[in-house]
């Protein structure tokens, strides 16, 4: 083995190299394996696809609730995968359902305004 700083020989027990001083592996990489770059925080988006489907786009939010569903379904048994799979479902649901609801808001807003500029004249 050798020391990936300077090069030199090192022997396969040793912590640090004699040459440098440079430490031979990643400090705590036998403890942690890689598992926190695993760790993801779960969330369904539930409340969120509620509201999406009460105040934006009924459809698609309902179509996020469904999915939500699912994401707590898989959750709960124990199938993180799929679980995390549903939730990007539902969060793209989620998203897509504001964005129509604020584009139907604003291109009602465009389309009556020259109906409110007349009247007020």
């Amino acid at each position: 083995m050798y020391c990936r700083y300077c090069g030199s020989p090192v022997a396969e027990t040793a912590r640090f190299c004699e040459s440098c001083g440079a430490p031979t592996a990643e400090p705590y990489a036998d403890q942690w394996s890689g598992a926190c770059e695993e760790y993801r925080p779960f969330r369904s988006y539930l409340a969120w696809n509620i509201i999406a489907t009460v105040l934006c786009f009924a459809p698609l939010g309902a179509v996020g609730i469904f999915f939500s569903y699912q994401a707590r379904t898989a959750w709960n048994e124990g199938r993180y995968d799929r679980a995390y799979d549903k939730a990007d479902w539902a969060s793209t649901a989620f998203w897509t359902s504001a964005a129509v609801g604020i584009a139907a808001v604003f291109a009602r807003t465009v389309w009556t305004f020259p109906e409110l500029l007349a009247a007020n004249m």
